[in-house]
């Protein structure tokens, strides 16, 4: 298996719930080699506790397609929405970076998905969803920051 991880994302792992009022980050750095970069062709970026919701997330990668067309291009979500957080990001086109906000080049903030609280850990993946002209092995790092879910207060 070409992908490697700084540490291997797994649901059993301890998972970091921050305190309530305190914000949390999940860092991963991901070795992509070429036989992974196919069309539909994954990576797991890690797990999002039980109770929390995500904040805010970068990906940063290197260019890992040589070729000028097609464009790669990546999704990032979790089970229930493939292309949560980045819709079409072409990060990998020609290195580069993208902030979640479900398109491809949003640096807007996630105020449509915080109402979306994991009841169980959850894992947050990418989908290369256009495979690369040339492929090029090269390094995705990932960057979450999450809470724990707070009920709005009362006015």
């Amino acid at each position: 298996m070409a992908v490697s991880y700084l540490d291997t994302p797994a649901a059993t792992d301890p998972l970091y719930t921050p305190n309530r009022g305190e914000v949390a980050c999940l860092r991963q750095i991901i070795t992509i080699g070429t036989a992974d970069l196919t069309q539909n062709g994954t990576f797991d970026i890690g797990y999002i506790p039980k109770d929390c919701v995500v904040l805010d997330g970068v990906l940063v990668a290197t260019d890992m397609d040589s070729a000028a067309s097609p464009a790669m291009t990546v999704i990032v979500g979790d089970s229930g929405d493939t292309d949560r957080f980045v819709n079409a990001g072409t990060i990998g086109q020609a290195a580069g970076t993208v902030r979640f906000g479900n398109n491809a080049t949003s640096a807007a903030t996630l105020i449509t998905h915080q109402g979306t609280c994991y009841t169980t850990p959850t894992k947050l993946y990418g989908t290369f969803t256009n495979a690369p002209g040339t492929a090029v092995a090269g390094t995705i790092a990932a960057t979450v920051f999450y809470a724990l879910n707070e009920p709005p207060t009362s006015i």
